[in-house]
């Protein structure tokens, strides 16, 4: 009696024709007329044959060395259930072999890979399915080519803010009465094209809004959470053709930012160029028409103006992101407040002038542009309660090593913190940035080349357009991309820009309209930074913190000179 590992996997969960289920029930079946006890039952739904088997989600963890233990033989209902790939097949049964272990194959009584003859009959029997596979990946790319190129929607989730509906042909391109953009022909044939989803759209417009209106993902996904406006993940749960419960997914800043820059919300589609080896898109590109112009396949949701002045925001805040916002504290001087006893040059025997006085030097080199970073000990929030009383404390990174070496109350060092800063600026203008679109033509016209060249692969190496009709087709399709060439390298270039522009308050003012937790995310986003230490015995409050703020460079001079430009119309 062997102890059998059952393992099923499929392509696509809705065959039901070679369905898991299917799969076990047989290989069950075989384990009990054999006398074998199974070990354990292996389900890897919708994974391709493609995929490597250490690397599957469910086969992967029993092929450890601690996997292993548990099993003596390995079963599958086909070969191709094990792997559409030659080369992992032939590394697999190597392994086998090494580990001791068996291969059984269901449908192959002959399947034997203990001896050379029986190795290189699977072998064949792998390349078959290897170039099975690979006509079958070239039908689907031709097919969903196709579809593409003609406004339908390939398959798969509709992404956030659309919805699936039947196909309806459109026998040459119509014009949208209500956003005005071209919709591409669609001819006679089964299927589905994409429209805006009521619910999901609307939300899509929100989200836009909020950004073009300075909000940030961290509080757009938090706001939407809390209101408990379904995730895309648990949306797409209740829109499948048989809905399932929602799992209460919270949305997420990097979910945001794939929905948020995907041409899918203005009505045109991309597709992949490159995949990981799970078959996962790694790259993709924004599907065009002959012209070398994107291809219009639906309505689209957001305006395409208000889409790239977006897409020009987010690329900013990728290039320069602020400091986060962290879900699991809202201390307001997080990653702002830093420990002054770690500054070069103090010791145990420094008296409180000499702490001061480093403290002074560390941040004046730090401002130099010195190497030696004097931020390198954080203070960090912390809380504890007592008799129903929670009192909030900050201290340093490595407290238990510090020259201090002691809690410092919150409210003191936030207090302390606010009053310095607002003696300094709280009367300057509060700024904020203004997003300036930029205009770039590089990739645009990068695809408008490379489609030149694969109009002349087509015609002069693969043989396509031939005759008078083609021959006529090839040169129309060729004016049109040479006349876009030319316009868009005719087309000016410029980068987004960050403006710094007053909003019409006081920084004080300003301070005053944020929340507690709002404060210290605007501190870190603009760069602010502040050294702690502690009054000694010959200062009025010994003990007490002392605070030494640290301004990002130039932003002091920066409002000092937009106050002066403000002042400057009223004097005239």
């Amino acid at each position: 009696m062997a102890r059998v590992l059952l393992t099923a996997r499929i392509s696509d969960d809705k065959d039901h024709s070679n369905s898991v289920e299917a799969q076990l029930e047989e290989m069950r079946a075989w384990a009990l007329g054999n006398g074998h006890a199974v070990a354990a039952e292996v389900e890897d739904r919708t994974v391709s044959g493609s995929v490597d088997l250490p690397d599957r989600p469910k086969l992967g963890k029993h092929l450890t060395e601690v996997g292993r233990e548990a099993w003596d033989t390995l079963v599958v209902s086909t070969q191709d259930r094990l792997s559409r790939d030659d080369r992992h097949f032939n590394a697999f049964v190597g392994n086998v072999l090494d580990w001791g272990k068996g291969l059984v194959v269901l449908d192959d009584p002959s399947f034997d890979i203990s001896t050379p003859m029986g190795r290189w009959i699977a072998q064949g029997k792998a390349v078959q399915a290897a170039t099975e596979l690979d006509k079958i990946k070239k039908r689907v790319t031709r097919s969903r080519r196709f579809l593409r190129r003609h406004g339908r929607w390939a398959g798969g989730t509709p992404p956030y803010g659309y919805q699936k509906t039947k196909n309806v042909p459109r026998t040459e391109a119509s014009k949208c009465a209500d956003c005005g953009v071209w919709l591409e022909p669609n001819p006679e044939g089964k299927g589905y094209h994409l429209e805006p989803d009521p619910v999901s759209a609307a939300t899509v417009v929100e989200i836009v809004a909020r950004m073009l209106g300075g909000d940030s993902l961290t509080n757009v996904c938090r706001d939407l959470t809390s209101r408990r406006v379904l995730s895309p993940w648990d949306y797409a749960l209740t829109k499948r053709q048989t809905p399932k419960e929602p799992k209460g997914a919270p949305w997420d800043v990097s979910g945001l930012r794939r929905i948020l820059t995907n041409v899918a919300l203005i009505g045109q589609t991309t597709h992949a160029t490159e995949r990981d080896a799970n078959g996962k898109a790694v790259k993709t590109e924004t599907v065009r028409g002959e012209d070398g112009r994107p291809l219009q396949v639906a309505i689209p949701i957001v305006d395409p103006a208000a889409f790239r002045q977006l897409q020009d925001l987010l690329a900013v805040q990728r290039a320069k992101p602020g400091m986060s916002r962290s879900k699991y504290t809202s201390y307001m001087l997080r990653q702002v407040g830093f420990c002054g006893y770690h500054a070069a040059g103090i010791t145990a025997e420094s008296t409180f002038a000499e702490v001061h006085a480093a403290v002074a030097r560390a941040v004046a080199l730090s401002a130099q542009g010195d190497a030696v970073n004097p931020f390198s000990h954080p203070i960090y929030g912390q809380a504890s309660t007592k008799r129903e009383k929670t009192t909030r404390y900050y201290r340093c990174k490595t407290y238990l090593d510090c020259l201090d070496g002691k809690n410092f109350r919150a409210d003191e060092i936030e207090s302390g913190f606010e009053a310095t800063f607002m003696d300094v600026v709280g009367d300057l203008p509060h700024t904020h940035r203004v997003v300036i679109p930029g205009e770039d033509h590089a990739a645009e016209l990068a695809e408008v080349i490379e489609s030149i060249r694969d109009l002349e692969d087509d015609r002069y190496e693969h043989g396509l357009y031939k005759g008078p009709d083609g021959a006529e087709r090839y040169r129309r399709m060729m004016g049109r991309l040479e006349d876009r060439k030319a316009a868009l390298e005719a087309m000016p270039s410029r980068k987004a820009e960050v403006r710094e522009e007053p909003s019409g308050m006081t920084i004080r003012e300003f301070w005053a309209t944020l929340e507690y937790a709002d404060r210290g995310h605007w501190l870190r986003s603009i760069g602010m930074r502040s050294m702690v230490i502690r009054q000694t015995d010959d200062m009025p409050a010994p003990g007490s913190p002392v605070i030494v703020t640290v301004f990002p460079p130039g932003f002091r001079e920066n409002a000092l000179r937009w106050a002066q430009e403000q002042r400057a119309p009223a004097s005239n």
